[in-house]
């Protein structure tokens, strides 16, 4: 009887070995990719809101225009930390929109806000873009 193995079975788990850590390591790759896209969801949510915030401070429209400043007809560009010593650049815009209500004492105003983290700004329908949308009152005086 022999001891040992051969050089059959030795390359044999070797490659099961090989497909193994392979398939580790793919798993880091692909859980990297998951938290790189949701980091970049959090810091748009954070943009978003952080504006949301400020426009909501605003008493008049013409407030809400001069916060948010040129972004409605170009994207403002807002750089945030994206880890590794990293930083990533964000494409902010908003889109205005006056609602008719029934109550005359007060205009509905939508906003949305796009923020999208292409390395370069794209106009529409990306990937890595995120939109969100508020109503907020102007009383009349």
């Amino acid at each position: 009887m022999k001891k040992g193995m051969t050089l059959i079975e030795l390359l044999v788990s070797a490659l099961i070995l090989a497909i193994g850590i392979t398939s580790l390591m793919y798993s880091f790759v692909v859980c990297n990719s998951i938290i790189m896209d949701n980091t970049h969801k959090v810091n748009a949510t954070q943009i978003i809101n952080l504006y949301f915030e400020g426009i909501q401070r605003r008493s008049s429209i013409e407030e809400v225009r001069e916060f948010i400043g040129t972004s409605e007809t170009t994207p403002m560009p807002i750089s945030r930390y994206v880890g590794g010593g990293v930083e990533q650049n964000y494409w902010l815009e908003f889109d205005l929109g006056e609602v008719v209500t029934p109550d005359p004492d007060s205009d509905l105003v939508v906003v949305a806000a796009r923020v999208s983290w292409d390395k370069e700004y794209v106009e529409a329908n990306s990937n890595k873009e995120l939109t969100m949308v508020m109503f907020t009152n102007e009383p009349n005086p």
